[in-house]
């Protein structure tokens, strides 16, 4: 969800802020199924392959502000990403390889 918050804010001047965590995360009481969880990684991957088209694509001036922020470039906002989705791959990796 925080990717697809990311890459919605850099593309869309309409983009609303979500509250977090009510917006991120599921109810404690609630159960996820495999079928969610699918759907999750392809919305996940869907939303990297959009993020990397965004930022190879040539007239994307990465280093400008994004008009409808307070400073924040492709750069930085790319960066947050990759930030987020590192972590918990790499806690993945190492209690898997423990």
């Amino acid at each position: 969800m925080a990717q697809w918050d990311i890459l919605d804010f850099t593309r869309n001047p309409d983009d609303r802020e979500l509250r977090f965590p009510q917006d991120y995360w599921l109810a404690r009481s609630a159960k996820a199924t495999t079928k969610d969880w699918d759907e999750t990684i392809a919305r996940y991957l869907r939303d990297l392959e959009e993020m990397v088209a965004l930022v190879k694509t040539p007239k994307t001036d990465r280093h400008a502000h994004i008009p409808h922020g307070n400073g924040q470039t492709v750069v930085r906002e790319t960066i947050l990403i990759v930030d987020h989705t590192s972590y918990p791959w790499a806690s993945s990796v190492s209690s898997a390889s423990s």
